[in-house]
């Protein structure tokens, strides 16, 4: 197969609490090899992190199909059914089959994943499927750990504009997981957040009238910037006669560049995330 020679990458902020210095290197050496049911019959985990010095990192994301050898297979010049046991074949349980390899890169200063979109095989993986993996890693590997982390599908420049735009707002949703508190634009929602207790908020703003919709204040603007980069703002209502819903969530940022043919994939997405300004 030919190499790709453009590299998109797409971004998570993934926020862990508490986080101590090192909590980002722990947490993903801990998840390294931990084995998640993905979508269907694949399977997906990430590799090892490995030092790129500069508070950098980076690893790979690695998704599979499995074989169910307790489920029937197809012979399709004939659509019959036929048995694992059936076939003149010896596939060994350590082997998975149509890998998808995604290169990703830590960046600590501000603790944002960066991975493949697109990778030099031309595989995709979406930003919404690649935060379904952490998640999903992340519960299996914390599930009795007093650190907790989220990840956030970074949006791109004007998602929240556009979504806030819907003509006529019937419901407005902004999600909100604590941010880490090393922001201090976001001081005043920490300490209402620490003060009771709460690592993760949703607020509903529902219309008085659907004809004319909600129209959000400067603090509530506010307060959706701050969900889109830690948590996703949703709204649903009318546009053009028609009802709709949008989301910062279907909304991600993407960066793609050119590889260069004396430049390997891992060289050029370390170089890009060292770059990138969110």
């Amino acid at each position: 197969m030919a190499r790709e020679n453009t590299l998109i990458l797409g971004a998570l902020n993934v926020a862990a609490h508490p986080h101590p210095t090192g909590i980002y290197r722990d947490v993903f050496s801990r998840s390294a090899d931990v084995e998640i049911d993905y979508w269907g019959q694949q399977k997906a985990k990430l590799t090892k992190p490995q030092d790129r010095g500069e508070g950098f990192f980076q690893g790979r994301i690695l998704i599979w199909t499995e074989i169910d050898r307790t489920k029937p297979g197809i012979k399709k010049s004939s659509n019959t059914e036929v048995s694992y046991d059936e076939l003149d074949v010896s596939i060994p349980r350590d082997v998975g089959f149509n890998l998808h390899a995604h290169v990703y890169t830590f960046r600590e200063s501000d603790h944002t994943f960066f991975f493949e979109v697109k990778n030099e095989r031309g595989d995709s993986l979406s930003p919404s499927r690649a935060k379904r993996i952490l998640d999903r890693v992340f519960a299996k590997v914390l599930l009795e750990s007093e650190t907790q982390v989220d990840c956030t599908v970074v949006p791109r420049r004007g998602a929240v504009e556009h979504v806030l735009a819907l003509p006529v707002i019937w419901e407005l949703e902004l999600q909100i997981v604590r941010p880490n508190n090393d922001v201090g634009e976001y001081q005043d929602l920490l300490d209402d957040l620490d003060g009771q207790g709460v690592s993760r908020q949703k607020l509903v703003y529902k219309a008085a009238d659907r004809k004319t919709g909600i129209k959000p204040n400067d603090k509530t603007k506010g307060l959706a910037a701050v969900a889109a980069m830690n948590g996703k703002v949703t709204t649903k209502g009318k546009a053009d006669g028609e009802k709709d819903q949008r989301s910062t969530e279907a909304l991600p940022a993407t960066f793609p560049t050119i590889v260069e043919e004396d430049q390997s994939f891992v060289e050029r997405a370390l170089s890009l995330a060292r770059n990138i300004i969110l």
